[in-house]
């Protein structure tokens, strides 16, 4: 009786050994960028089996622990490329920030909603398949197109690429949007109606409509090429950077929220800041003729803005130093 217990105990283990080793079959297939992995188990606590040479075969077990890890943060790894990310489909926050990556490929990551990618080297960003993303930042690549067909994105952020366009009309709840630093020479915004945050900077923009984004709070299109800005509409502005364009006239009549102005290096020969009571910092100066001249700036205040004007300015609330070539109109 001993005897055959201890047989079917013996063929009970062999039976799991055989189990066991069937997992890793020539079939097997497997996550073979080590440093990938390597990046993977430095900044998670997934509990995976790895083959003798390091690599990752993607058994039952292996498969339901990948799948299980939401969140990946490997930034500053110096990863080449992200291959083995494509079976980690139940990932939904991913920062792959500050790597050397020239192409990432994320269609088989659907539930993605947040993707940091900032600071690698990629040219193209296919997000098809990623239609609940609502956070992307892909700053500092070398990106020369952006499509965002189908995205829900809140935020975006793609400031220093190469975009000459950028297509934003199926983002209808944008909120965020930081573009600068690219190549665009235009920028419709017209879908964007919740739009509060607003950076196109340093493009090749000749005109801005804004008259569809009334909820903006926060707006720099400085470094553009701008020849006028029509704020009329947007009454909730407490932040506005146009400097370093080619305005001959700015009103702010509307924007009674105004708290910060940065207008200088433009064409302006008057400004009436009489209706901007909360105005705390203002940057004016450096106003020039079209033939590039030096040019005055005379400003309209209220009785009680002049009268806290040069407290203003020994507060450095005012930043005398670029306010040269001002004069407060009698």
């Amino acid at each position: 009786m001993k005897k055959q217990i201890g047989i079917c105990a013996l063929i009970a283990v062999l039976v799991l050994m055989a189990v066991g080793c069937a997992s890793f079959t020539e079939e097997t297939e497997y996550i073979t960028n080590t440093a990938f992995i390597t990046a993977v188990e430095e900044e998670t606590d997934i509990d995976w089996t790895k083959a003798e040479d390091g690599t990752v075969p993607l058994t039952r077990e292996n498969l339901k622990a990948i799948r299980a890890v939401t969140e990946l943060d490997i930034n500053h790894k110096k990863l080449t490329d992200l291959s083995g990310i494509e079976w980690f489909t139940g990932l939904e926050v991913l920062n792959c920030s500050d790597n050397r990556l020239t192409e990432l490929d994320l269609s088989q990551n659907s539930n993605l909603w947040s993707l940091r990618c900032n600071s690698n080297q990629l040219r193209s960003l296919d997000l098809s398949q990623n239609t609940t993303l609502k956070d992307l930042e892909c700053n500092s690549n070398q990106l020369t197109e952006l499509d965002l067909p189908k995205n829900t994105l809140i935020v975006l952020e793609c400031y220093s690429n190469r975009l000459t366009e950028l297509d934003l009309s199926h983002n209808s709840v944008l909120d965020v949007l930081e573009c600068g630093h690219n190549q665009l020479t235009e920028l419709d915004l017209s879908r964007n109606r919740i739009l509060s945050w607003l950076e196109c900077n340093s493009n090749q923009l000749t005109e801005l409509d804004l008259s569809h984004n009334t909820a903006l709070v926060g707006l720099d299109c400085s470094s553009n090429r701008l020849i006028e800005l029509d704020l009329s509409h947007n009454t909730s502005l407490v932040a506005l950077d146009c400097n370093s364009n080619y305005l001959t006239k700015l009103d702010v009549s509307n924007n009674i929220a105004l708290a910060g102005l940065l207008c200088i290096n433009n064409q302006l020969s008057e400004l009436d800041l009489s209706h901007n009571t909360a105005l705390e910092e203002l940057y004016c100066g450096s106003q020039k003729t079209s033939g590039g001249e030096v040019q005055e700036l005379v400003l309209s205040l209220t009785v009680e803005q002049r009268e806290i004007w040069d407290s203003y300015w020994a507060s450095a609330r005012i930043d005398k130093a670029n306010n040269y070539d001002v004069r407060i109109k009698e």
